[in-house]
C-alpha cells in the first residue's frame, strides 16, 4: 500500500521518575516522540527513549532520518525494509544514538502501515490474535532485604501474577535471599527469575552459582556485560541454570554469538536498542528458530504484538516506565495475561502527561 508522507514531527521530553528503579537506578528518561502525518486523516505514532542518558543526539538522528521519508512521498510501506536500508547507512557512524533514533519512526512507520490497512498492529505480523503471560519485575532492588523482597512477592501472587523477577548483586550474599524467596514462590504457585543486571564478576558469581544452581529458577539474567563474552561461555559451559538476555544488545549481529553458540536461553531485545520494532521482529524470529524463548525488555502493550509472529514469545515484562506517557495501553485480564487491543495500529497516543513533561528539542519537517 502506498502513502504520501507530508510531514515529521518529531519531540525529545524528558521524563523525570518519582525515585530512581530498576537495577540501573534510572531517576529520568530522554522520550523521542515521532508523529507522521499522511493526509486525508491518516497520522502515526511513534517512540523511543534513551534511559538515564541524553536523548539529544538520537534526535538529531531521527531528523536526517525523517527526511529521507519525504524524499520518496509515494513509497510502499515497508518498515522492515526501510529499516534494513537506514541501518546500513550507519555503517561509518555506528548504532548507537542512530538506533534510538531510528526507533521512533520505525514504531511509527509500523503503525502507518497497520493503520492504513485498517487493522490492528498484530495483523501485521499474524493471523492470530495472540496472548502471553506478565510476569512482575516492579519494586523489587538489589538492595532489597530478605523482608522486603517476601512482602512485594505475596502482593505480586496475590495480584495475580505468575512469575516474579528479583534483582540481585550476583554475589555469594544474595543466595539466603533467592532461596526464602523461592520457598514462597513456591508456595504461592509462582517461578522466579533473577536479575543481575550485569554487575556479576567471575568469581563472585561462580559461587553465588554454585549455590543456587540445583534450584528451579526460571532464568538469571544479565550475569555479565554483553561484551564479555568469554565470561558468559564459561558460566554457559559450567552452569544448568538457563541465562537470559539481550536488552543491551544492538542489532542481530552482537546477538549471533549468543544464538549460534546457545549461551541464551531466553533472548530479551529492547525496543531503542534494537532500534525499533522491525529488528526486534528479526532478533525474535532468529531465537524462535534456534528454539530459544523471547522475552522482551519492558513495554509489553506494544511488545504483545509481535507475539502474533513469535509463538516462542513467552514472558511480558511489567515494569512500568514511561507507559504514563502514553494512552491506549491494553489491560490485562484477572490472571495477568495480555491481549492486543483492538484499534487501528498500535493503539497509543502521548498523553496529558506528555504533553506536561519538558521539551527539550522539537522540529517539523515537511509540509505544515
Amino acid at each position: 500500500m502506498a502513502v504520501r508522507i507530508r510531514s515529521v514531527e518529531l519531540s525529545l521530553l524528558r521524563h523525570v521518575l518519582e525515585q530512581p528503579v530498576g537495577g540501573s537506578g534510572v531517576a529520568w528518561v530522554d522520550v523521542l516522540l515521532a508523529q507522521i502525518d499522511a493526509g486525508d486523516g491518516l497520522r502515526a505514532f511513534g517512540f523511543s527513549y534513551a534511559l538515564g542518558s541524553s536523548g539529544v543526539p538520537s534526535f538529531f538522528s531521527a531528523c536526517e532520518i525523517a527526511r529521507s521519508l519525504l524524499d520518496a512521498p509515494d513509497a510502499t510501506i515497508d518498515p522492515a525494509q526501510r529499516w534494513l536500508d537506514w541501518a546500513r547507512g550507519f555503517h561509518r557512524t555506528g548504532k548507537g544514538p542512530n538506533y534510538l533514533g531510528l526507533c521512533a519512526l520505525d514504531v511509527a512507520l509500523w503503525d502507518l502501515k497497520a493503520k492504513a490497512q485498517g487493522v490492528p498492529l498484530w495483523r501485521c505480523f499474524g493471523d492470530t490474535c495472540p496472548d502471553a503471560p506478565l510476569y512482575q519485575s516492579a519494586g523489587f532492588g538489589a538492595a532489597d532485604t530478605e523482608a522486603q523482597t517476601l512482602r512485594q512477592l505475596t502482593r505480586a501472587a496475590d495480584d495475580g501474577y505468575g512469575a516474579v523477577k528479583l534483582r540481585i548483586e550476583g554475589v555469594p550474599d544474595d543466595a539466603p535471599r533467592v532461596k526464602a524467596a523461592l520457598r514462597l514462590a513456591e508456595d504461592r504457585g509462582l517461578r522466579l527469575m533473577l536479575d543481575v543486571n550485569e554487575k556479576g564478576r567471575p568469581a563472585g558469581f561462580a559461587d553465588f552459582e554454585a549455590r543456587v544452581r540445583t534450584l528451579p529458577i526460571e532464568w538469571i539474567e544479565e550475569p555479565f556485560p554483553a561484551g564479555e563474552l568469554r565470561s558468559w561461555r564459561a558460566l554457559a559451559a559450567a552452569s544448568p541454570l538457563p541465562l537470559a538476555g539481550g536488552e543491551h544488545m544492538q542489532g542481530l549481529p552482537e546477538l549471533i554469538p549468543f544464538v549460534d553458540e546457545r549461551l541464551l536461553r531466553v533472548v530479551q531485545p529492547d525496543l531503542a536498542m534494537m532500534g525499533g520494532l522491525s529488528e526486534c521482529l528479526r532478533v525474535s524470529r532468529e531465537a524462535s528458530r534456534h528454539g530459544l524463548q523471547v522475552a522482551p525488555h519492558f513495554l509489553p502493550g506494544l511488545f504483545v504484538h509481535l507475539a502474533a509472529a513469535v509463538p516462542r514469545l513467552q514472558w511480558l515484562e511489567h515494569f512500568p516506565l514511561i507507559e504514563p506517557l502514553f494512552d491506549g495501553w491494553p489491560v490485562p485480564c484477572a490472571r495477568q495475561r495480555l491481549a492486543p487491543g483492538t484499534a487501528p495500529g498500535h493503539g497509543l497516543q502521548p498523553a496529558p502527561r506528555a504533553r506536561q513533561a519538558p521539551v527539550l528539542q522539537h522540529e517539523r519537517i515537511g509540509a505544515r
